[in-house]
């Protein structure tokens, strides 16, 4: 082994237990079981809701009033006004697309198991033997396929038999068709935006297309030398020495101002036509695609620290480490596990990494799983630029991009003021109100601006001029615009304002 791998010597016995895989978009949680095994699934445009502005009647006035009262020491006051006039609901949530579970028929008595994820292939492994066959399991999530691989062999040629299922916990329904599991479904229309209870107390559906929420399709191709054949809402595959599961997830989601039902991009043929193409192309060159592509990316940057204590599975030097043991090859592991799940989650194309990366197993996670933007979707992102990856950056630019359109109806209607804001939680409809709760979090009204950090450390690193030019000035600008705008020094510190207005105009 060496510290660009995690390795085990057991099955996942639960989901955080499981070994991530991720091509930005699709997300799988493999728990490289025996007798069951499961493969937790997300894809990133699964959230609840919908386009919408959030409006507060009397916002603006709220914001004044607390303004004075602060201004007069009344701080317990000004905190319960913003609290009971000013903060508006929460976020919508992220959500999971549902479960793959393999049952198979082969005895519980198992022998030399192992389960490694190669850091540096993004390639995951697991084999053991059993007394009726020795199998062994690789899988990969391919980004310029737009596929979950997951393959399954018989080491000794002895034949083996299994079950496949694919389920989802919101609103779906399973159809077979041939060899392939097809799971067609939407998301909730809301998260119960308005509820006291945190996070999503309620999931609520929407019969009327216009309020839809996100309708996807999830496929399961099985390619096998063994026999498929249809069992209620199963596949079953018989006698097989080798078998190769293609899986892809499509929705209609079509940006964060697009009714996902009635504006909605086509995705039930997208779905079966990703897997026509990954089934033409075969296992070797689909994974060969896959390192190409993913190899030279991780492979820009190595950290060295000379320590080889590498021999033990990843819990056993987690363990020893604890009571003060060396083991700084540790540090080496976890510096690479990082850019790993940084090269998994966010891609060009792909959303921006929420606060879970990509991968969810709940319909209520935790704080929705949304985009925390006063520090928690800027510490995603940290690795980025010194481990050069800018690449991974364009997600995280594009939910810029968004916040700064519906940050300018925030930023009239909250503070009458120009350009945009953002507070301390978005999604992917672009939310940029205040959200309810406790004052200290809801109202932070800087998110704009700590995201134009990103934005300009980017330049530093790249000396990207055209991006400076087109795409990271003007979103600064803007957001510059804005800070002056909300807050509107009282009469002593007019000179203060004017000052700081010319700065703005000079700004390059």
């Amino acid at each position: 082994m060496n510290n660009h791998m995690l390795f085990y010597t057991k099955p996942a016995n639960n989901w955080h237990e499981a070994l991530p895989l991720g091509n930005g978009v699709l997300g799988a949680m493999c728990y490289s079981g025996t007798q069951t095994d499961l493969i937790s699934l997300n894809h990133d445009t699964l959230w609840t809701g919908r386009p919408r502005t959030i409006k507060k009647d009397g916002a603006y006035e709220s914001y004044q009033k607390a303004k004075s009262l602060v201004l007069r020491g009344e701080y317990d006051k000004a905190q319960a006004e913003i609290e009971q006039n000013f903060l508006t609901c929460w976020s919508q949530a992220y959500m999971p697309f549902g479960d793959l579970t393999l049952t198979f028929d082969l005895p519980a008595e198992t022998d030399g198991f192992c389960r490694t994820l190669d850091l540096q292939s993004a390639v995951l492994q697991s084999s053991f033997r059993t007394p009726s066959a020795e199998i062994k399991k690789t899988a990969f999530l391919s980004y310029p396929d737009d596929v979950l691989v997951y393959r399954i062999d018989s080491e000794d040629g002895r034949p083996f038999s299994f079950r496949a299922a694919l389920t989802s916990p919101l609103h779906a329904t399973v159809q077979i068709d041939g060899d392939t599991l097809i799971v067609d479904g939407v998301c909730p229309a809301d998260s119960d935006k308005n509820s006291p209870d945190y996070p999503c107390s309620n999931l609520i559906y929407a019969e009327d297309p216009k309020k839809s929420g996100v309708l996807f399709r999830g496929a399961c191709k099985v390619l096998t030398d063994g026999a498929v054949s249809a069992d209620g809402d199963t596949l079953r595959i018989l006698n097989a020495s080798c078998a190769v599961l293609l899986l892809t997830i499509q929705t209609s989601y079509n940006g964060f101002d697009k009714c996902p039902a009635t504006e909605g991009r086509e995705y039930k043929n997208a779905c079966l036509d990703t897997l026509r193409r990954a089934e033409s192309r075969g296992f070797n060159a689909l994974l060969q695609r896959h390192r190409d592509d993913y190899g030279p990316l991780y492979g820009r940057v190595s950290l060295d620290l000379h320590d080889k204590n590498e021999d033990q599975p990843t819990d056993e030097r987690l363990r020893a480490f604890r009571p003060g043991g060396a083991d700084c090859g540790l540090y080496e592991l976890l510096f690479n596990y990082g850019r790993y799940l940084l090269l998994a989650s966010s891609r060009p194309g792909s959303l921006a990494t929420n606060l879970q990366g990509i991968w969810n197993n709940s319909t209520r996670p935790p704080w929705n799983s949304n985009y925390t933007v006063n520090i928690n979707t800027e510490m995603n992102y940290w690795g980025a630029l010194p481990c050069n990856l800018p690449e991974t950056m364009a997600p995280l630019v594009q939910l810029i991009r968004a916040l700064a359109v519906t940050g300018r109806e925030t930023a009239r209607q909250y503070y009458h003021a120009s350009g945009f804001v953002a507070h301390h939680n978005a999604d992917i409809w672009g939310f940029s109100a205040p959200v309810r709760g406790n004052a200290c979090w809801g109202f932070w009204p800087g998110a704009s601006g700590w995201l134009c950090r990103s934005l300009f450390e980017r330049f530093e690193y790249t000396q990207d001029k055209a991006y400076l030019r087109e795409t990271a000035l003007p979103l600064m600008k803007l957001a510059r615009k804005q800070l002056f705008a909300w807050r509107q020094p009282c009469g002593r510190c007019q000179k203060q304002r004017n000052d700081e207005q010319h700065r703005a105009r000079s700004f390059p």
